[in-house]
């Protein structure tokens, strides 16, 4: 009745020690996503006994932070870090910004530049069904500036003034 825990009596032979912690648990089809703060590890879980269940790929650099960094969607999980923003289709990890928006390390805030607007890290992503469409809020209790995507067509777009909730009770699956 726990989220986001393994039973006791269950165990999986990953690196232990590394100085992280699992910040989210996810899975997309037979594979479970376990999110460290700087690395991602991805286990298959095909087997129908837990026995046969292993680690199939770690990525570095692909972690979070915070599990509101992490979502699920119809294409896959979605999550973001300050290196960019990531899909998991069930097979590849995918760095769905790269070649897309500007990583030029400037501190200067600017809509096309993922580094100052990944500064603290504290990203919020979303997905809206409808449109078939991520958000990646810049802050769950700032919530002025947004990057939008869009699976169908995979470009970029920004926005300001995206989560209109900000002033009255915060983003309600982000922490400030």
């Amino acid at each position: 009745g726990k989220f986001d825990t393994f039973p006791a009596h269950n165990f999986i032979d990953v690196a232990k020690g590394d100085g992280e912690d699992y910040v989210k648990l996810a899975f997309y089809g037979d594979r479970l996503l376990a999110f460290k703060q700087r690395t991602l590890q991805i286990l298959n879980i095909s087997s129908p006994s837990a026995s046969g269940w292993f680690l199939e790929k770690t990525v570095p650099y692909a972690g979070t932070l915070y599990p509101y960094s992490v979502c699920d969607t119809e294409y896959g999980v979605i999550w973001s870090n300050k290196n960019g923003a990531y899909l998991f289709d069930g097979s590849n990890v995918t760095n769905i910004t790269e070649g897309k928006i500007a990583d030029d390390g400037s501190t200067s805030y600017s809509s096309s530049n993922w580094s100052s607007f990944s500064t603290i890290n504290k990203i919020v992503v979303g997905y809206l069904p409808e449109l078939k469409q991520a958000i990646f809020i810049n802050s769950s209790s700032d919530a002025t500036n947004a990057f939008y995507y869009d699976f169908r067509y995979k470009s970029w777009y920004y926005g300001k003034n995206a989560a209109p909730n900000k002033d009255n009770d915060g983003i309600t699956n982000g922490s400030s």
